[in-house]
């Protein structure tokens, strides 16, 4: 009885993994990735884009806003910032960086700042996707399509199309200019106000690229300044003509 016993128990002994077998690992890799998003200390930002495994320019706007949030200690963060954390991680600016923001956004993986004109924050969704190294983001690649104006930040004018066509936003700041209108400082409100008021509904996002256009002429065409209005605790975007 006890030999058919020692016959019966050798199989199942025998059918337990090993340690350190290549099933066991199997096993013990099912759990997803979970990285840690507090930059190490000393860690610098290649480093912290490296560890986060981010490949594509979006994931890689992702991995350098934590960076910048975590180390500014702010809730948010802006393009500019971007554009100075490509350079400091060593990687490669994209040519089109509004576009890329425009694909991150689209993926939900950031998100505009309500608070500031020209800064975004990392969302939910944008934290988990680094925590995850961002797995399988390439078979859940943003598809391409409205601009939702991130393009404020590229100085060409064509990455991409906002609500409506920036070259004819464009022609009628260039109209209002000509008529003298920016004598005055104005607000955004109050251009589009002006437009509207001419025949053109636009959004405030269709007036970001045309009108940092103008800010950044040679000759500048445009200044702007941030100015907190009577009766407002929020300081505004003013532009006057240069």
């Amino acid at each position: 009885m006890l030999k058919v016993l020692g016959i019966l128990l050798v199989p199942s002994a025998t059918t337990a993994p090993a340690a350190g077998s290549g099933r066991e690992l199997k096993l013990a890799g099912t759990s997803s990735t979970n990285i840690n998003l507090e930059p190490n200390p000393n860690e610098s930002i290649g480093e912290f884009v490296d560890r986060l495994q981010a490949r594509s320019n979006p994931a890689k706007i992702v991995a350098i806003g934590l960076f910048v949030q975590a180390t500014n200690q702010a809730a948010a963060f802006a393009v500019r910032e971007l554009r100075k954390g490509f350079v400091d991680a060593g990687e490669t600016a994209p040519a089109n960086l509004s576009r890329d923001v425009n694909l991150a956004v689209q993926a939900k993986w950031i998100a505009r700042d309500p608070a500031g004109e020209d800064r975004w924050y990392v969302t939910n969704t944008g934290r988990d996707a680094a925590a995850a190294a961002f797995q399988g983001a390439k078979r859940r690649s943003p598809r391409r399509g409205k601009q939702i104006g991130a393009n404020e930040n590229d100085d060409s004018g064509n990455n991409g199309k906002p609500g409506r066509s920036t070259a004819g936003t464009s022609a009628r700041l260039t109209a209002l200019l000509d008529e003298g209108y920016f004598a005055t400082a104005r607000t955004t409100q109050e251009i589009i106000e002006a437009l509207k008021e001419r025949g053109l509904n636009v959004a405030r996002t269709d007036l970001t690229q045309p009108l940092l256009t103008m800010v950044r002429a040679h000759p500048q065409r445009l200044k702007r300044s941030k100015t907190k209005r009577t009766g407002s605790t929020r300081a505004v975007w003013e532009y006057i003509a240069g």
